[in-house]
């Protein structure tokens, strides 16, 4: 049927219209079409970066020919899914096409702004992680003028797209693709891509130069964007998933060094304590300012006046860094001389600077023209309980920032001191110099000055307008802050971070490890301390044992903190010392030292490294822009071996050994960790566990082990991350290996119809009646969590109970937690729990919180008393509960133990379940566990039940023939995980060899159990 005549209807209204095949794929063409013109139109004009032709060597032809060339691969994809689509569906095959055409201009538009504002990609899991976990937090920072901006453009956006939607169909209208000899659909899509490719034919004659020359440009070439071809960018992607397993497992290896790092900061002291906190006369004032957002080039006579003049009376720290590029970083840093690799421990490190300036009877203060410290996980350090007096003004700008500044002058005047000899610590915070900068009309000395409404990204001749308002700001905070530089008091004045205005390709902070970002200016001024100059690299961590050393302040253990008295400390330390500055972003850290003053060698070296998630290795090194460093610029092989020794020593130095010379091998690391002392560690070590892409028997096995910790939450994570590595393992053994030539996957019958299989069946062969038998034999079913309801699983509800006793089933596994108040409940575990109850409070929630949440909004949860209220008024049916393993408080609570059978996890919970005479089923990871004959330990406890899961029968099969002539029952569990293996398949095949299995939605009717199974499992061969 053609498209309707009536040109006039909008889009949706001719798409009601009776369409056909021919119908939607002339649309979809045409569509696709315009989108390549858009598409192209944006990768060669948008005004981000150089013309292409000015950054290719190819002709002036060819260089656009080639963008053509690529904005149309993405696009024929998408058109040719939406046409096969439409030969079944034409219209959902023309929307589904349309939509992921008209995607492709507008994310390339999305992949420029994203990659010149922060050099990240937009399709990348760096910009993931932004919209996922920082999101919330980062929007309030986004001027007016952007936020205008980006509402301006969905509105556009949304315009063209109904615009081109309506131009589609009204040409599509005159093409009468249906008649003789006229041109089809499919082959003009043949021919434009057949042009496409003559346009890409220059290029990719000569593909190792194109390849060259479109890295550092990659925004003019969609096949960037898509990944396809790699940017110029900060080099080796941080490693996440199975490529981070070695990494991880050497970042463990530092737990016990941290802890007892901890454990010794918390006994630093000061030396002269006792003699400080009485002797007021000794010790100087102190005051910290931290400017906020200071490019570590700004400091000029020009811009900063006042801080010039002032930083060449005391210390210029002229190579400064902060601890990293954000401000909480940067913060941490400096108020505990620690390297802000210790952040994501900042609940657990002290605040150093408090602590000893208290010790030395300090009275202390912050002032702030910001409030926002909670937002970024400051509050753990920056907070009322940690200062004397505490002011932190929500943000107004520099109206808040003078506020800040009043109320420094006045701490410091002591007008109202009740004892005015107390020395005093003041850290004093100006926000004004964030973007969007603000400041005084009187310091508009640079022009032309952007307003506040400016919009980012802006491009590099957009650049000058904002540039030049924050110099103005700077200027400003210069003007502000000059009122509190003393020469009678210790200050230091520091930036909290860099800045990067299209610099490093990049705008703002937080984005990229280069010195734009990381480093700041520093000054500090101590009265009787002759002027210096200091060029050789300095950082944030060195602020506080310099300010301790000119306050005549020692500790009982200066080695403690990662930073060193500048004042006093010898020229060859500071020269041949290593230290790192953080990335706000991630587990990211650039490692600085002698070299990052050496044009011949690296800034610096970009390593992946945590202390919380455990990670430790080395990235690639960076130039000042944080770019990777090209092989071409010096030897890869020699500089990646001085990477390794650097990072190395740099660990041994703060922690006292390097994990990456551990030569154990993976298991044997695995094997340590699983059994670590510390709880935490031991979940960790199955999270890295859970990650390896290709497990062995040994790695498995020992993942079993620690799916019966007594620790709850490692015995949970650990029987996930059984069953994920049992399939993993599964998969990889039936999928052909590059030695072997590929073959079909064989049938399900043929595939169980094994050796194995086949030697159990000649001691147990079935009929099919006996079969049929199997299939009614209630005792052989249990109901797992409680049985699905409306095709729902792990409900562990009291409508499961009831619709799975109407079935037929008589045995029922719930599966049995605790909450935070110590009540027995029914969930599979916490996490899932939250997801089919949509609660939002923390975990485990009280049992209140627990009753009042229906389970996927409409089945009632089963708390102790609902439990023992179902089970009274059904007394044929047993319990066998799963998760927990305390048997006596549970059995003790359960109103008929002789109707009760516990799966137990630890030796300690069976021994003492069989001391209670309560029923046990032993689980596999337990059964594991046991080093002795299984069978005789089972039998010597009257224990006549297992449990086994299906993925690991294989390797249990001599076990399971030992269990059967010893009367043990067999029952598996993970029924249904492997495609074409469900239940039915399970009575069929299984039964020759287990007892029963755990069953989600079996019936026990005829037409359940008259199936017919496969010949080859009826007979043996």
């Amino acid at each position: 049927m053609p498209l309707n005549p009536n040109t006039h209807a909008g889009p949706r209204k001719q798409i009601k219209r009776s369409w056909n095949r021919i119908d939607a794929q002339k649309c979809l063409v045409l569509l696709s079409h315009i989108a390549w013109i858009a598409t192209f139109l944006i990768a060669t004009t948008h005004p981000l970066d150089r013309p292409v032709d000015e950054s290719m060597s190819l002709s002036f032809a060819a260089c656009y020919g080639w963008v053509a060339a690529q904005s149309f691969l993405p696009i024929v994809a998408m058109c040719a899914l939406g046409m096969l689509l439409s030969l079944g569906w034409p219209r959902l095959g023309f929307w589904v096409g349309a939509t992921l055409v008209g995607l492709v201009p507008v994310l390339l538009v999305c992949d420029c702004i994203t990659f010149h504002w922060i050099g990240e990609r937009l399709l990348s899991p760096a910009m993931y992680h932004i919209v996922a976990t920082m999101l919330p937090n980062l929007l309030p920072f986004l001027s007016v003028g952007t936020v205008l901006t980006g509402i301006f453009a969905i509105g556009l956006t949304t315009i063209l797209a109904w615009c081109t939607c309506w131009l589609t169909f009204r040409i599509a209208k005159h093409w009468k693709a249906d008649r003789d000899k006229a041109i089809s659909p499919s082959v003009l899509l043949a021919i434009t891509t057949g042009i496409a490719m003559l346009f890409a034919i220059p290029a990719i004659r000569r593909l190792p130069s194109t390849l060259a020359e479109m890295r550092p440009h990659s925004t003019r070439h969609p096949l960037c964007f898509l990944g396809m071809v790699k940017h110029l960018g900060v080099g080796v992607p941080l490693p996440t998933g199975s490529d981070a397993v070695q990494g991880r497992l050497h970042g463990l290896g530092l737990n016990e060094a941290v802890t007892k790092h901890l454990e010794q900061l918390g006994e630093l002291r000061l030396a002269n304590a006792k003699a400080s906190s009485t002797d007021f006369n000794n010790h100087p004032d102190v005051l910290i300012i931290v400017v906020e957002s200071l490019q570590l080039d700004i400091l000029s006579q020009e811009v900063m006046p006042n801080l010039f003049d002032f930083a060449g009376r005391g210390l210029h720290l002229q190579n400064h860094f902060s601890g990293g590029n954000g401000t909480n970083l940067g913060f941490f840093s400096l108020i505990t001389g620690k390297e802000a690799t210790w952040f994501p421990r900042s609940e657990q490190v002290p605040v150093l600077m408090n602590k000893l300036f208290r010790q030395a009877g300090y009275k202390t203060a912050l002032f702030s023209g910001i409030d926002d410290f909670p937002k970024f996980d400051m509050d753990t350090y920056i907070n009322p309980n940690e200062y004397d007096i505490y002011q932190a003004e929500p943000c107004d700008w520099l109206a808040s920032d003078q506020l800040a500044v009043d109320r420094t002058i006045e701490f410091f005047d002591r007008n109202d001191a009740t004892d005015p000899e107390q020395p005093r610590l003041a850290v004093l915070h100006t926000y004004s110099t964030h973007s969007p900068f603000d400041n005084q009309p009187e310091d508009e000395h640079f022009l032309p000055a952007s307003s506040q409404y400016y919009v980012t990204p802006y491009t590099q001749n957009g650049r000058t307008p904002v540039w030049n308002r924050y110099r103005n700001a700077v200027r400003s905070a210069d003007r502000l802050i000059s009122s509190v530089l003393s020469e009678d008091r210790v200050t230091v004045v520091v930036g909290d971070h860099g800045e990067a205005l299209l610099e490093d390709g990049t705008i703002g902070h937080g984005t990229r490890l280069d010195s734009i970002q990381n480093q700041t200016p520093a000054i500090l001024f101590a009265p009787g301390f002759e002027p210096n100059e200091v060029k050789l690299p300095t950082s944030h961590i060195d602020i506080l044992p310099t300010v301790l050393s000119a306050c005549g302040l020692t500790l009982n253990s200066p080695e403690l903190l990662d930073g060193v008295d500048l004042l006093n400390a010898p020229h060859e330390s500071l020269a041949t010392r290593s230290f790192a500055s953080c990335h706000f972003m991630g587990p990211e850290l650039m490692l600085v030292g002698p070299w990052t003053n050496e044009s011949a060698h690296p800034f610096a070296y970009r390593c992946a490294f945590s202390i919380k998630q455990w990670q430790a290795a080395a990235l690639n090194p960076i130039d000042r822009l944080g770019l990777d460093l090209q092989a071409s610029k010096l030897s890869t092989a020699t500089d990646n071996l001085k990477m390794q020794e650097r990072f190395g020593r740099w660990m041994e130095k703060r922690f006292g050994l390097n994990p990456m010379q551990d030569r154990r091998n993976q298991n044997e690391l695995f094997r340590n960790y699983l059994n670590h002392s510390s709880s935490d560690i031991r979940l960790q070590a199955v999270e890295i566990a859970s990650n390896v892409a290709s497990p062995d028997r040994e790695l498995i096995e020992l993942v079993s082990l620690a799916a019966t910790d007594h620790d709850a939450q490692v015995r949970e994570a650990a029987q996930a991350a059984w069953v994920t590595l049992q399939r993993r393992a599964v998969h990889n053994d039936e999928t052909p290996n590059d030695a072997k030539p590929a073959s079909p996957k064989p049938p399900i019958a043929d595939r169980y119809a094994s050796p194995r299989k086949v030697e159990m069946r000649s001691k147990s062969s079935r009929s099919t009646e006996e079969i049929q038998a199997n299939g009614r034999d209630v005792p052989r079913f249990i109901a797992h969590a409680g049985g699905a309801i409306d095709g729902h699983t792990y409900t562990n509800s009291l409508e499961a109970l009831n619709h799975n006793y109407r079935q037929g089933f008589r045995t029922f596994e719930l599966d049995i937690v605790e909450t935070i108040d110590h009540h027995f409940v029914a969930a599979h575990d916490w996490a899932s729990w939250k997801n089919l109850t949509n609660y939002s409070g923390s975990l485990p929630p009280t049992l209140a919180q627990f009753r009042q949440h229906k389970i996927l909004d409409r089945y009632t949860p089963m708390d102790m008393d609902a439990i023992n209220h179902w089970f009274a008024g059904h007394p044929k049916a047993i319990l066998v509960t799963d998760k927990i393993d305390k048997p006596t408080s549970f059995a003790n609570q359960f109103i008929d133990s002789r109707r009760l059978v516990m799966e137990l996890f630890s030796i300690e919970a069976v021994e003492e379940a069989t001391d209670a005479k309560i029923a046990v089923t032993v689980s596999e990871p337990l059964l594991n566990q046991v080093k002795t004959n299984k069978v005789n330990w089972l039998l010597d406890r009257n224990i006549d039940q297992v449990d086994l899961s299906r993925l690991s029968l294989d390797q249990h099969m001599p076990l399971i023939h030992s269990l059967n002539e010893a009367g043990v029952k067999v029952f598996v569990y993970h029924v249904n995980y492997t495609d074409g293996e469900d239940e039915a398949f399970v009575v069929c095949h299984d039964f020759d060899f287990v007892y029963g299995m755990y069953a989600d939605q079996w019936g026990f009717g005829e037409s359940q159990v008259h199936f017919e199974c496969c010949p080859a499992t009826n007979s043996v061969d």
